[in-house]
């Protein structure tokens, strides 16, 4: 789900998932699109409106603005064309397992990893980067669970510098 997060890169304007074409290969690559499935352009829509509300319910795990109503129904919906249902397997195991076929069903697997996080507690530790203009999604590794940053090299060490700025002191000086 990281991953899928990231096919958009906020702070250059990159989409990796330029075009139905670029989405089945995207799925394709991860094995979540089954037998000879091709994306049109309403899937796309579909992945990239998903996308946009995972960025949102992370975002939230920094504390970001986010319409957190408006991404839980996007992936509500998602849920819903998946036909997710729960399987429980002879170990004693569950897991929600798309009931259709092609890129729904695929995004319904993206879901079900959420799903799978939220249960285990690691989803609380994936958020969107504090810094305005990344917004990259990264796994927070931190003992404290208090990372704010995609890269404390790259993004926290602008930020830091830029809060310094605008109180009137540069850390160095």
């Amino acid at each position: 789900m990281q991953a899928f997060i990231n096919t958009f890169d906020v702070e250059d304007d990159e989409d990796d998932l330029t075009d139905p074409a670029a989405l089945t290969a995207w799925l394709r690559d991860r094995n979540l699109l089954d037998g000879t499935a091709q994306a049109d352009g309403a899937d796309l829509d579909r992945a990239r409106a998903l996308r946009e509300a995972l960025r949102d319910l992370v975002a939230v795990h920094n504390r970001l603005p986010a319409n957190v109503d408006a991404a839980t129904d996007e992936v509500n919906r998602a849920t819903a064309r998946a036909r997710l249902a729960p399987r429980i397997d002879a170990a004693g195991s569950s897991q929600l397992v798309p009931q259709t076929h092609g890129v729904d069903a695929a995004l319904g697997k993206i879901i079900a990893a959420v799903h799978r996080a939220i249960n285990d507690g690691t989803w609380v530790r994936l958020k969107a980067c504090e810094r305005g203009h990344c917004r990259w999604t990264f796994y927070d590794a931190s003992r404290n669970r208090s990372g704010r940053w995609c890269s404390m090299a790259v993004c926290g060490s602008r930020e830091k510098s830029q809060r310094a700025y605008r109180r009137g002191r540069i850390p160095g000086r």
